[in-house]
């Protein structure tokens, strides 16, 4: 009987340390996608708000997020 709860022990305390370590992989993940945020989410900002002034600037038909940052790459790149 105790051989059996003590064996129940060792596999509840195995599938804890699964269980951190995969913790520790999530929010050691979501440091990295706040660091990548704070260093180019700005760059991303800048280039959307000045996409979409151009936009209703030079444009006459409506445009995608998508359409205006492929127009400033496009743009950068002499296209």
């Amino acid at each position: 009987m105790v051989t059996l709860y003590s064996l129940i022990m060792i596999v509840m305390l195995q599938n804890t340390q699964k269980l951190g370590e995969l913790i520790l992989m999530v929010s050691q993940m979501i440091s990295e996608l706040q660091k990548f945020l704070l260093t180019f989410g700005m760059i991303i900002i800048i280039f959307i708000v000045i996409g979409r002034q151009l936009n209703s600037e030079f444009k006459i038909e409506e445009s995608s997020i998508f359409q205006i940052v492929l127009d400033i790459f496009d743009g950068l790149n002499g296209k």
